[in-house]
């Protein structure tokens, strides 16, 4: 796993001060496999803490004691635990940075969506694409032959279908999330959808093939720049074929800030250990997706605005444009509706979530 970019401890943010706290003792825990349960309660504590925080209206000060409160927290329930240090097992059982990138990626997502439930994975996801689309503007023309580029358990695969896309294609690295996909798709018996075990760096399609490319918050968590991807997908798009292009961003406010902790807190924790662990404490489907998704994928690439428009230039793509309205719940909307007006708001929000549409 890559080490965390904690951008709160080194740009000046307000809470710098209980994050740092956080921090060194989350580092103290590390190595010690006996404190693993430790480190994933912080992850669920302080992840849908932030998350319940920031969809709703809040100020800086309710961050750093959220901070403060889960430092306490970690601090009593390794005090408490080490009490019964004698009693404890301390090998880890395995590491969470065993394998290669690409096996500890496919690992995770694997068994991520495999779980997700019937609204969430039917329903939910294209009500979601079907609304962020529409408060931008952008429109999938009907009949289009679409890809779905990195798609997980095919849920917008099969959200795409839905729109009215005449084929779609889904491609994934995990030979699990595939046979998740089909299993989706087979379930409720939608035809015109295929899928494909193939990486997004090395698409098994021939030029210029795809009227619209889907690439939903994966690049940034391939190998390569992200560039070398949007190239890929450059090569497989039509001319004007479209692009729907999600990036995570930097800044990104205090959820960012959150996960980077976390990250560095989580990085030696076994994957397996963490599923159970989480599980038992309620979380399931997408919200267990949605914690694990940064917190313990190995590369968490965030990227500024004009790092993401330098990169889709470079591919060759002729246009674009930010995507600058979401849902209610996006920190891009949150900006939005602020229009400027709250001096805190990028610490809050950082410059909200990296979404384009590009046009080749």
């Amino acid at each position: 796993m890559r080490s965390a970019e904690i951008d709160c401890l080194t740009n000046g943010a307000p809470h710098a001060p209980e994050a740092r706290s956080l921090h060194e003792f989350l580092r103290c825990l590390a190595g010690h496999a006996e404190y693993d349960f430790v480190r994933c309660y912080v992850a669920f504590d302080l992840y849908n803490k932030t998350k319940k925080m920031q969809e709703g209206d809040f100020e800086i000060a309710d961050f750093r004691r959220c901070l403060r409160e889960c430092t306490d927290t970690a601090r009593t329930l390794a005090r408490n635990q080490s009490a019964h240090r004698d009693f404890l097992a301390r090998d880890g059982g395995g590491g969470a940075g065993e394998g290669g990138v690409e096996a500890r990626t496919r690992l995770l997502y694997g068994a991520l969506f495999e779980d997700f439930d019937e609204r969430d994975y039917y329903d939910a996801s294209c009500s979601i694409l079907q609304q962020r689309l529409a408060v931008n503007g952008v429109a999938i023309a009907s009949g289009a032959a679409a890809l779905d580029d990195g798609c997980g358990g095919g849920r917008f695969t099969l959200a795409l279908r839905q729109m009215g896309c005449r084929v779609v294609h889904g491609v994934d690295l995990s030979r699990a999330n595939i046979e998740t996909a089909l299993r989706r798709r087979d379930a409720r018996q939608i035809d015109g959808v295929h899928y494909h075990v193939a990486s997004v760096l090395e698409l098994p399609f021939r030029a210029a093939c795809f009227d619209f490319v889907f690439c939903n918050g994966v690049l940034h968590h391939t190998r390569a720049p992200i560039e070398t991807g949007l190239r890929e997908i450059h090569r497989v798009l039509r001319p004007g074929g479209e692009l729907f292009l999600a990036l995570m961003e930097k800044p990104g406010g205090v959820l960012f800030d959150a996960i980077e902790l976390l990250r560095e807190g989580m990085k030696d924790v076994p994957l397996d250990f963490a599923m159970a662990a989480l599980r038992m404490l309620g979380l399931r489907g997408f919200r267990l997706y949605s914690l694990l998704d940064h917190v313990m994928v190995p590369i968490n690439l965030r990227s500024t605005p004009q790092e993401v428009e330098a990169a889709i230039e470079g591919a060759g793509f002729r246009g674009h444009r930010r995507l600058l309205r979401g849902l209610a719940t996006d920190r891009i909307e949150k900006l939005h509706r602020l229009g400027g007006k709250d001096p805190d708001a990028i610490w809050k929000y950082g410059v909200g979530e990296n979404k384009y549409l590009c046009v080749k």
